[in-house]
């Protein structure tokens, strides 16, 4: 039986974060059931939305310690993650003003603009001239099967085994100790973290924390071919948004070459892992 300081279960971002964090001065186990970088989690996928615009300011504090980590991780890897778009948030003055709040007591830089300006400065925008926007520099459109690869081969690097294709199916709580059998071998170790998301409540059946999986759509609106208009979606010309009246976001061109994408926060359906597809459902688009 193999020891380690520590055993991760769950290869997606937080645990491959995890394995790279700790992997500097402990011995770590990364343990997934499928293959690494699979896409049947919620870490696969060429672009994600990095931001501080959170309206909690524990959230902000958060968010710029990621921002900071993120950085490290491209001197340390030599790999480009966070790609800098700057973010808009739009809506009414009651919703935004705790974004704003939080930001300033965070130390996070924003700016209020109307709608005219954010048209001049960003054409992809058309604000109405009633809405309030919030715009925020740092954020960013983050590579997500891109940086989890990186943590994972930089966790490696330090020192981390990784084993995929290796279900758990069974964990021991021992005195001062765990012990993880899986269908292909023992594993013993000081402290477990557990990084399985939605599978999560199939590993601690004696806690009995329900979970519920919700599956998002994403659109790819293909842009205007033309050459004048075309550049004002692309990334560094057009920030991301967060419509707060709707709950619609978006990332400029960046994931696919031709489309800006686009999805509804609030329009997930609840499914089962058994049920989930990856059909276009008409009634959300």
């Amino acid at each position: 039986m193999q020891s380690f300081d520590v055993i991760i279960i769950g290869a997606g971002v937080a645990g491959s974060s995890a394995a790279y964090h700790l992997a500097r001065s402990q011995k770590v186990l990364l343990l997934d059931q499928f293959e690494f970088l699979h896409k049947r989690g919620s870490s696969h996928g060429g672009s994600r939305i990095f931001r501080h615009a959170y309206s909690d300011p524990r959230y902000v504090k958060l968010a710029i310690a990621a921002d900071g980590a993120w950085q490290e991780l491209e001197l340390e890897s030599g790999e480009k993650l966070l790609h800098r778009t700057g973010g808009i948030d739009v809506g009414t003055q009651e919703v935004l003003t705790p974004i704003a709040t939080a930001l300033t007591q965070a130390g996070s830089a924003f700016e209020w603009l109307d709608a005219t300006t954010t048209h001049s400065r960003f054409p992809a925008y058309s604000p109405r001239s009633d809405q309030q926007i919030l715009y925020q520099p740092s954020a960013a459109v983050l590579p997500a099967t891109r940086a989890v690869n990186t943590l994972q081969r930089t966790a490696a690097k330090f020192g981390a085994l990784l084993q995929d294709r290796e279900p758990v199916t069974q964990i021991r709580y021992l005195a001062g100790d765990v012990e993880v059998q899986t269908r292909k071998a023992e594993y013993r170790a000081e402290q477990l973290v557990l990084t399985a998301g939605p599978w999560l409540s199939d590993l601690i059946t004696d806690l009995q924390i329900p979970t519920q999986v919700w599956q998002q759509q994403v659109l790819y609106l293909r842009v205007n071919p033309d050459q004048d208009q075309a550049a004002s979606y692309s990334t560094g010309e057009m920030p991301l948004f967060i419509n707060r009246e709707n709950c619609i976001y978006g990332l400029p061109v960046f994931e696919v070459p031709t489309a800006i994408k686009v999805s509804a926060h609030y329009q997930a359906t609840p499914i089962t892992f058994s049920d989930r597809n990856f059909e276009l459902n008409q009634e959300i688009a």
